[in-house]
Formats: C-alpha cells, structure tokens, sequence
C-alpha cells in the first residue's frame, strides 16, 4: 500500500474517531443538561410547595365562627394546594413536557380527587348520624391502628360519638332545677351555696344532696390500668389435641405471646401500680376453699385452680406475624412494658416459639397515651361463639314486684302495738327521700337495721299481740320514775306507786360542753335514759312510768321521734327495757308538780373533781401506763376504760367501790367524803394504783398513809403539787428550764419555792377568790375558741360587757378585773387590764350601780324571852348527849344561819329574819330607848362608818316617829 493510500486511510479513521468524540461529547452534554435540568425543576418545585405552605400559614389569620365552615375552609385549602402543584407542573415547559411532568402532574390530580372523596364520604357519614360532626371527628382522631379496617373504625367512631352526646346530654340535665319554682335570678348579693341541691339520696355515701357520680367521697379511676393478655398453649388431652388459652397462676404456663426483638413474652392480669407494685399471680387460688365453701360451681372452681380455657372450636393456623409498625416505631416503650410484666410474674420468658405468635401494636388516644396491645385477631375465627341475651326492663318488671314493707306494718298496728311507728321511722324517711314515685329507694344502715328487727321479731310480736286491755282497764304501775333536766345538768329519783321514796334511787349530774349546746328535749330524753340506767338494779321485771313535765318526752317514748338523735336514745331505752323485763310507759305532769327533780337538775356534784392532763401525762410517764380511770365521768375521764357515779355514756359500771381494783393499773381520783375507804381497799385488795389526793393534815383519811413523818410502807413513792388549779407550778418550771437552769442544779432547786412565796402575797381567802374569778373568765373565753393565758386587752372588755349585761354589781366587775391582773402576774406577763377600756368600763360599773337593800326585821328582847321559854325544860331534848363532832370540824355558815332562824320564826311568825337580825335588833333597842344613846357612840359600838349604815339596821317605833310631830308643836 502506497504513501497516498495509507494517508487517505489515516484520515478517514481520523474523521471517523473525531465525528465519534463529537457525538459522544453531544450526547454527554445533552444528557448532563437535562438531568441539571430536572434537578433544577424538582428543586423549584419544592422551592414553590414550601414557599405556598409558608404562604398559606401567613396569610391563614381569619378566625372563623362556626367550627364547620373552618374545617370545611380547610379542606378546600388542601385541594387547592395540591391543583397549584398540578398547575406547576404543566406551567414548567410550555414548549416541552418531560414524562417526569406528566408523572407528577397525575400525582397530584389523583391526591386533590383523594382529597374531595374522602371528604364527600365525611359528609354522608356526619349526615347519616345523629351525633353529626362529632362522629367524623371520632373517626378521624382515633383510629386503633394503621390497618384496622375501615368499617370497624367507622363503626366505634359512631359508638364513641354517641356516648359523648350522651354525657354531655347528663352535664346539661345536672345544671337543672328539680324544684318547682323557678330559678332565681342573679342579683347583688352573692349566694352562699353554688349549685342546684340534688333530690334524694347519695347511692355512694347515703347523704343527702348530690347523687352518686357526683359524690366527693367516691373515688372513680377513669384509666384502666389492667391487662389482660392471654397465653395460649399446646395440650395434649386423651382424645384429641387441642389449643387451648390457659390463664393460669403459677410460673409454667404457656400462652399467646407477642414478638419483639425475637423473645416470646406470658402475660397476667395485673394492676401495675407506680411504686413497687404486687402481683396478682395466685390470689384467687389462694381462696378457693372459701369459694368451694359458699358453694360454686365445678366449673367455676376448675378455672380458679387451671385456668380459664378458650373454647377452640378448630385449631389455629400455625403462624408467627410480625409486630406492627406502631410496636416498631416506639421500641422503648414496648420494652419498658414487657419489663413491667415480667416483673410482676405476668409474663414469662419462651424458649421455644409458640404455635401461634400475634403481633403487638401500640395504640394511642387523644391525650397521647400508649398502650401495649397484642392483636389476637387471628385466633378468633378459631373460637366458637356462644349466644347469650340479657333480660331487659320490661322482663325486669314482671320478674320483680316493689316491696310493701311499710305499709303491711302499719296495716299491723293494731296487732303490734305502738312498736310499728318506733320501728318504721328511718323506713319512712328512705320511702320520703326518693326523687320520684318510681325511682329506686336508698336503704340507709339504719332503715337496714329496721328491717332485720321485724325479719327477726314479727313471728313473736305476733303472737304477743297488742295490750287491748287499755281500753277496758288501767295499766298495773309499780314504780314511778321523776326526773328532769336544766342548762346545767340532769337529776331524777325512783318512787313507788303508794308514793314512798326508793332509797339509793337519787341520781344527777352535769352537761358536758358539747351537751349544754344540745336541745332541751335530748336533755330531758338522756336525762330519762341516765336516771333510769343508773338504777337498772331496782326496776328490773318492774312495770315502769315515766314522769316527766316535757311533753316531748312523754310523745318521744310512746313512738319515736323525726329526728335520729332523739330516735336512737328512745329505743336504746326500749331495748334495754326488753332485755330486764321492764314494762314502760310514760306520762306528764305540770313543772309545779316536778319540784324535786328540778331542785336535783340544778344541783351539781360538788365532789366531781379532777386534775389537768399535764398531772396526767407526768405520772402516767413515771408510774404508767395506767389503765382504769375508777372515779369518772363521760366528760372528765382519762382513759377509755372508767367508772362513774352514776350511768353515763361509756361508763364500764357503775360504783367503782363495787368492784375489784385487782389486775388493773388504777388511777384514783376520788372524791374527799370516800378516799378513807379507797385508801382501806387497796391496801386489803393490794390493788397497784395511783392516788391523787388533796394534802389535809387533818383529815381523817391523813393517819391511815401517814404516820410518824412519813407514809406507810404500802406507799412506793409520792410527788407533791403546789398551786391552786392555775398552771402555776408548770409554767414556772418551764420559765427556769426556759433560762438556761439545767434540772437537778442547785438553781433549779430553788425553783419549787417560788410558788409558796408568790401565793403568800394575798392572804388564803383572797386567793381562793382570785382562782376562782380566774376560772369563771377561763371558761369563758376558752368556749368562745381564745386563750385566756395571757389574755387580750379587747376579750377582757368584751367579757366585762357580758357581765354589766347581766346585771353584775361594780364590785363582781372588779373583782374578775383583779384577778385577771394576778393571775398574769403569778405567771410573769405583762398586765393586760391596763387598758382604756377595761378602765372605763370600771367606770362604768360603779355608776351603773344600784345599791341593794336587803333589810332583815329586828329581833325584840320579847322574842328572846320567848325563845327561851320554850327551851327552858331538858324535857324537851330528843337526847341529853350530843352527837360525836370532830375537833377539826365545825359548823358551817349556812348550817348555823339555817338553824338560827327557823328556830327564830317559831316566834316570829312571818317576819323575815336573817343573821343580821340580831344586830338589827340590838340597834333598834338602843336608838328607840327612853334615854337615846347619842349617834357618835351607837355608829362606834356597832362599828357602822356611816350614818347611812347604821340608819339601815334602825326601824323607828311609832312613838319616836310621833314625836317628830310633837316637837312641831302644831296647833
């Protein structure tokens, strides 16, 4: 081949290799433009659907009315975005649509019309229901997991908006008033209780006022925490094999399990609780020997021991799904459950695969909650359904007819007696208490209680029958009880029909705090109750009347009382009756025929004594516990277990010197007339006890614990009190031990006599008289809820208000302002009377008052003389020798004043004569006496300041009062 040839051929490859570069290098350059042309399409595209949604959250402000024409605005947005996305797209190249344009373009048509029958089949589901939007808005927010079928979603949507509107159908029915009047309208002033007051009775609680799903006391847990995950496990039976779901309660049973990461979980039932939750694994087996004891079915107890068992009416497919997608998406959560289980004993741990695994799927509702579900949806065509139907109201009706307990009873009446309107009170009142003619009747405990009484007592009472003989002859009355009741306290006494006195029968006593605020009916009724309990000894198998001058009492006895307080006092008394044999009966008497048992009302027990609970708590620390409060009552006791004087609520019995004291840890309180036969039976007894007594050298009781300087050998050991009932002795112990003086020092020896020179500052009567001005104000503010140590200045006025009300003279005014005033100087605080009011109320008090004139009538030298005759034969002494009267004792007072002048009205007449008289007399004598003694000398001898004071014990004679006119010397 030539030179020619060859490069001919050169050039040809040459131009054939270039042309190739060149279209290769065209095809390169097309392809990279195109696709950075796609790229920069697709980039703006986005561009474009980001910068309409920025768009469309800025420009979306109006705030719409009504919550549909806003949801439906909302739709529209949404198809209207996705056409934007469309009209892009065919908006890109006008020229040239790419197959990636088209593609896209289609992609967001198909989602606008996915969009527009979505919402047209909304609108046919809100319209096909009664509870409308809210049906959709169910569907649309709770949806149990991503591939529930549609059907069933709709179908619980449509269950969940029903059950709203019927809730909020029972909000709006709570806000209505069930009176007939109309509601009041709102006015200036505030009403003092919120709310409408609901008809009947509580079925939660029993109070009236509010029904049960509204009762503060019923504690209602909306949240269930329970699980109930089945197991399932291969049986091997005799006949066949068979799946069968066992919930059994021990470690080695198998079951339906749910997979996650590969391990095979058991579940329980189990309430998780938060801080270190039980489980629940085996406590129906442990009890069921007691259900085999109340007579449970074979069935029943083969599930308590094995386990309840599917009924498979095939056996499942084997299968092992996978978890949803849910369960996938919150690994943690499934975790932290399945721990949870295990750690309850509800779950155990496979270690082979089960027949059938289900998957698990994590729901959540609208507050966001998760909760760990297992899908056992496979299994439940394997499962044979049993057909069952629940009875309804119209069943109901015909089955159950309403009771006519009450109005048999009072058709029985005649037979009973008065015991049916006793028995049918609380009956009555659940009958009166229901909201209307059909509505279900509440049964209280005590309507319950009323009901058991004629279930146990009718078939007896029956037979019994009603007394008739009260038509035809008087009731046979052994003995009559008296008694009555005051603001103070209660008194009563026993009498026999011919009118003699029952001995040992007089009982009183006083209110407690709390029963002074009490009606004069409980009074009078407990006053009853008291009286008769007390002497339960000497009624018993009598016939009985009660006689009271309260009417009430007399109506209350015979057939109860509206109110339960007074209802539940009458039959106590009625079964207590029952239970000695006593036949009661009532009657009434005018207040002037009931004077005894008045005067024992206002009597007052002056030996009820006690100590303050400091004492208490100091020796119940050094020789406690103690055990058996001896001499008591409902009011001052100091233990749970005590005796008093006469019954009363709580007592153990009655008469503690009846009693042996042996085996118990007494405490001793007793009054001053018994510690000498207390002190006797402890030491006969060798009774352990405690005894607080007053330190009285000269009593007769001192000897038999004190003899030769010291206490007898019985005695283990003693403390001394000093004080007179202030706190004295106890606020001065904790103001040295407040300064820093450390018990056991010389300082603090020094201590116990500071109160004895305190006390020496007021001589003995003014101190007893000073405490006891102090107690009276203790009273008194400590009712009205105040602190009368140290006092405030403004409740010493007020309680000086109260006094001058009363009619209290300037000396009672003055005398409770000076004791104020001690008391808080015995206790190192300040003065607290010093104050502008209190001082001019003093004031006050002395203008106010009026001076009493109490004058008694002389005695005559002729009444003396009288007197005297009548006494002037031993003849007439009952006895020439006086009774035995200790040394250390002597007359009282009253005694002596009582003596003197019935004895001076046996020559007196009606004349009314006083202690004074004598004076009186003395004075008249000397002023009336033909030779006058002079006024310096008579107001010296009967030791009168004043002319004023001695002209009240001067009665003028007639004589010296003619002589005025005669000294006139009228014409």
């Amino acid at each position: 081949m030539d030179a020619d040839t060859k490069r001919l051929i050169q050039v040809e490859i040459q131009n054939t290799i270039t042309d190739s570069q060149n279209t290769m290098m065209t095809v390169i350059k097309n392809l990279i433009t195109s696709e950075m042309s796609s790229m920069q399409r697709q980039n703006q595209a986005i561009a474009d659907k980001q910068l309409s949604k920025i768009e469309e959250s800025l420009t979306y402000t109006y705030k719409f009315k009504k919550r549909g024409n806003e949801e439906q605005f909302k739709q529209n947005t949404k198809v209207l975005s996705k056409l934007k996305e469309a009209d892009d797209h065919l908006a890109a190249e006008t020229d040239r649509l790419s197959e990636h344009n088209v593609i896209d373009c289609r992609e967001a048509l198909s989602q606008g019309m996915t969009l527009i029958q979505q919402r047209q089949k909304m609108i046919k589901l809100a319209d096909s229901s009664e509870a409308g939007w809210l049906v959709v808005h169910e569907y649309e927010s709770n949806p149990l997991a991503d591939n529930s079928d549609d059907e069933k979603r709709i179908f619980k949507a449509q269950t969940r908006a029903d059950r709203k509107l019927k809730e909020e159908e029972k909000k709006r029915r709570d806000f209505r008033r069930y009176t007939p009047y109309s509601q009041q309208k709102p006015g200036s002033t505030p009403d003092k209780q919120s709310g409408t007051k609901k008809p009947g009775r509580c079925f939660g609680c029993g109070d009236k006022g509010h029904w049960k799903k509204e009762c503060p006391k019923e504690q209602k847990n909306k949240i269930s925490n329970d699980f109930n995950i089945l197991h399932l496990q291969y049986l091997e039976s005799r006949n066949s094999k068979k799946y069968t779901n066992v919930l059994n309660r021990d470690q080695s049973t198998m079951g339906i399990v749910g997979k996650q990461e590969s391990v095979a979980f058991h579940a329980r039932q189990s309430a998780l609780q938060v801080s270190e939750p039980e489980s629940p694994v085996g406590y129906l087996r442990e009890s069921v020997d007691q259900w085999e004891a109340i007579g449970a079915s074979e069935y029943v107890i083969t599930v308590i021991k094995e386990g309840y068992a599917l009924p498979f009416k095939t056996e499942p497919q084997k299968v092992e799904l996978k978890n949803n997608m849910s369960a996938e998406q919150n690994p943690d959560f499934v975790t932290d459950e399945i721990a949870k289980l295990v750690s309850l004993g509800c779950v155990i741990e496979c270690s082979d695969i089960p027949h059938v695994v289900n998957p698990l799927i994590v729901a959540k509702n609208k507050a966001g909650k998760l909760r760990l579900v297992l899908d056992c949806r496979h299994i439940n065509v394997s499962l044979f359904q049993f057909k069952f139907k629940y009875e309804n109201a119209d069943v109901a009706r015909v089955m159950f007819e309403r009771a006519g307990i009450v109005g048999q009873l009072i058709s029985a009446h005649p037979v009973f007696g008065q015991i049916v309107r006793l028995r049918t009170r609380r009956a009555y009142e659940c009958i009166q208490d229901r909201i209307s003619w059909k509505s279900l009747v509440y049964i209280t405990p005590k309507c319950e209680e009323e009901l058991k009484f004629w279930c146990n007592n009718s078939v007896e009472l029956n037979t019994i029958g009603a007394s008739f003989g009260h038509l035809t002859e008087d009731q046979v009355i052994d003995l009559k009880l008296f008694c009555d009741a005051s603001g103070e306290g209660y008194g009563g006494y026993i009498m026999s029909f011919d009118g003699d006195y029952v001995p040992g029968t007089t009982v009183y006593g006083n209110w407690d705090y709390n029963e002074t605020h009490n009606g004069s009916t409980w009074r009078e009724l407990e006053a009853v109750r008291r009286v008769m309990y007390s002497n339960l000894d000497k009624i018993e198998r009598q016939s009985l009347q009660v006689v009271s001058d309260n009417k009430n009492v007399k109506h209350i006895l015979e057939v109860g009382s509206k109110k339960e307080i007074l209802n539940d006092i009458c039959l106590d008394i009625v079964e207590t009756c029952n239970e000695s044999s006593i036949t009661l009966s009532s009657s009434w008497i005018p207040r002037n025929k009931n004077v005894e048992a008045d005067i024992l009302s206002r009597r007052g027990d002056n030996d009820d004594w006690g100590i303050q609970w400091w004492v208490l708590k100091k020796l119940d620390q050094v020789w406690g516990p103690h055990t058996y409060d001896r001499f008591a009552s409902s009011y001052n006791r100091k233990f749970e277990k005590f005796s008093s004087k006469f019954w009363c609520e709580g007592c153990f019995c009655i008469n503690a010197m009846s009693q042996r004291w042996y085996g118990e840890n007494n405490w001793l309180v007793p009054p001053p007339i018994l510690i000498s036969g207390v002190v006797n039976k402890v030491l006969k007894e060798k009774a352990k006890a405690t005894l607080i007594i007053p330190v009285w050298k000269s009593a007769p009781y001192w000897p038999l614990i004190h003899r030769q300087d010291s206490f007898i050998s019985e005695v283990n050991a003693y403390l001394f009190f000093k004080g007179i009932g202030l706190d004295i002795v106890k606020h001065l112990h904790d103001v040295v031990e407040d300064s820093g003086v450390v018990e056991g020092s010389y300082l603090h020896s020094l201590a116990g006599n500071i109160c004895d020179h305190l006390l020496c500052s007021r001589s003995e009567n003014t101190c007893k008289s000073y405490s006891n001005g102090f107690k009276k104000w203790q009273r008194f503010i400590s009712a009205q809820g105040h602190f009368a140590l140290p006092a405030h200045p403004v409740h010493i006025a007020l309680y000086l208000t109260r006094l001058l009300d009363s009619g209290a003279s300037s000396n009672t005014v003055n005398l409770a302002v000076y004791c104020i005033k001690w008391v808080h100087g015995l206790n190192g605080y300040s003065n607290p009377t010093d104050n502008s009011y209190v001082k001019i109320l003093q004031e006050s008090a002395k203008r106010r008052a009026k001076p009493k004139t109490c004058r008694k009538d002389p005695v005559t030298p002729e009444m003396l003389i009288k007197l005297c005759e009548m006494f002037k034969s031993s003849s007439d002494l009952s006895n020439k020798t006086c009774a035995f009267i200790h040394k250390n004792k002597k007359i009282s007072y009253m005694a002596a004043k009582a003596n003197m002048v019935s004895k001076l009205k046996l020559v007196g007449g009606s004349a009314d004569f006083g202690l004074h008289s004598m004076r009186s007399g003395g004075a008249t004598q000397a002023a009336n006496a033909s030779l006058s003694v002079g006024d310096r000398c008579l107001k010296r001898h009967g030791r009168w300041k004043t002319d004023s004071s001695k002209d009240r014990y001067i009665a003028d004679s007639v004589v010296k009062r003619l002589e005025v006119y005669k000294g006139l010397e009228f014409n």
